[in-house]
């Protein structure tokens, strides 16, 4: 019975790893790394890709095929390939984004691959003399241009460790104080606004006058204040008359 229950659990386990692996699958559009297979009709010929060594690759078919493997198939290549013997030429081939087709391996496994074929043709007459110069001469700019390259980036470099030991030999008395900012004033902070007129604080408007409170109205006549009306006063005169 128990042997029965373990068995179950297993069976339970694998559908459930076998559920989570579909659901994980990705498509294959998002994959960007494939295999390159060059048929060669020399076997075990040496090879750079890009100028530089390429440490993913292989032989099959003793040696007359050459697997290049972790190809980014979004990149282009140039292969650069050397047979082992003297009578053939190096030849050049190039891989491009076009040349990957997908191509199914099992039921559920699918794989980017690019297919070459080559066949390297025999030297003629000075045809190998002249390549081997103009390979000596290429390696000899490519190492001029080396030289010169370091040369520059030694001077720059001295150059600034130059500047950096006069800045520290420099004392903090000698080194300009922070220049003031370009259009400011030289005034106090609590300066009064460019036209402000010089005047008290608690100066009174320009036209404001002078007048009591309880001073009468500016056309009035100056009168007391108990003077009768100037009719009253001759109604008055009459009837002692």
């Amino acid at each position: 019975m128990r042997r029965l229950a373990l068995v179950v659990a297993v069976g339970l386990l694998l559908v459930g790893a076998s559920l989570a692996t579909a659901q994980e699958k990705t498509k294959p559009r998002q994959i960007v790394i494939g295999v390159a297979y060059i048929v060669l009709d020399s076997e075990y010929v040496m090879l750079t890709v890009n100028g530089e060594s390429w440490e993913q690759f292989y032989y099959e078919d003793d040696g007359t095929t050459l697997v290049l493997e972790g190809v980014d198939r979004t990149q282009d290549y140039r292969i650069d390939l050397v047979p082992t013997y003297d009578e053939l030429k190096p030849t050049t081939i190039k891989l491009s984004a076009k040349d990957w087709k997908l191509k199914r391996l099992d039921k559920e496994t699918r794989q980017w691959q690019a297919h070459k074929k080559h066949k390297f043709a025999k030297w003629k007459a000075g045809e190998k003399e002249k390549f081997e110069a103009d390979q000596l001469k290429r390696a000899e700019e490519e190492k001029k241009q080396a030289e010169a390259a370091a040369k520059k980036a030694e001077e720059e470099a001295r150059k600034a460790e130059e500047e950096k030991r006069k800045a520290e030999e420099q004392p903090d008395a000698e080194k300009p104080a922070d220049p003031p900012a370009e259009n400011a004033e030289d005034k106090p902070a609590d300066a009064p606004a460019e036209n402000a007129e010089d005047k008290p604080a608690d100066a009174p408007a320009e036209k404001v006058e002078e007048i009591p409170a309880d001073a009468p109205a500016e056309n009035a006549e100056e009168k007391p204040a108990d003077a009768p009306a100037e009719k009253v006063e001759e109604k008055g005169k009459k009837d002692d008359s």
